[in-house]
């Protein structure tokens, strides 16, 4: 359980690398909380930034992302969201 933990951590921290060099230099930086659940983890990234064109790429692209590096299991279980975008969205509805 613990090399399982730590081989997650790793591979997570891979990806908020990857996400800290394509992302936030445009998005602003980004925040991220994980849940575990008796045998599942979920995560949240929220970035400040993005219209909901970009946030439709930006989600499609990390999850690519993570389904090639071994977080396959996780992309499904994963959330991201543009706060402007949703923001936007919501004073138009």
């Amino acid at each position: 359980m613990k090399s399982e933990v730590s081989s997650l951590f790793k591979r997570l921290s891979a990806l908020f690398d990857y996400i800290e060099e394509k992302y936030v230099p445009k998005y602003g930086k980004f925040s991220v909380t994980l849940f575990r659940s008796e045998n599942e983890y979920f995560i949240d990234i929220t970035f400040p930034k993005g219209t909901w064109d970009e946030y439709k790429a930006i989600s499609r692209e990390i999850k690519e992302y993570m389904n090639e590096n071994g977080l396959d299991d996780l992309s499904s279980h994963t959330l991201i969201t543009c706060l402007e975008a949703f923001q936007k969205w919501i004073e138009n509805h």
